[in-house]
């Protein structure tokens, strides 16, 4: 018998748009796995930020800002990854019964 996605392990990314909303994202590991290194350096960081970030800390809030967006809104060489993460967005406010093993936050300040 197949494993359901419920019981397949997880991330979750917190996505915050501050000051006006946040969202999250249920992410099978086996996606994130690959994009795990810029989800590291991005977590706990926020574009627009007065804090000075490292190249590595900027490269991944890029990807992940890219991944969760249209792809008119990519910068030239990242069109590819647009969109990438949109589909696994938690539609309700409640996670339950889920594995999972990392949780990511980070977001935009508007």
């Amino acid at each position: 018998m197949p494993k359901t996605t419920k019981n397949l392990p997880q991330t979750l990314l917190i996505w915050e748009n501050i000051p006006e909303d946040s969202s999250m994202y249920l992410i099978p590991n086996e996606v994130a796995d690959p994009i795990r290194h810029h989800l590291k350096a991005a977590a706990g960081h926020y574009i627009n930020s007065a804090m000075e970030l490292s190249e590595e800390t900027e490269m991944g809030l890029q990807y992940v800002n890219t991944a969760l967006n249209k792809k008119e809104y990519a910068k030239p060489g990242l069109e590819d990854i647009a969109e990438s993460l949109t589909s696994y967005k938690v539609e309700s406010g409640a996670i339950e019964g889920k594995v999972i093993t990392s949780v990511y936050q980070m977001g935009f300040l508007l």
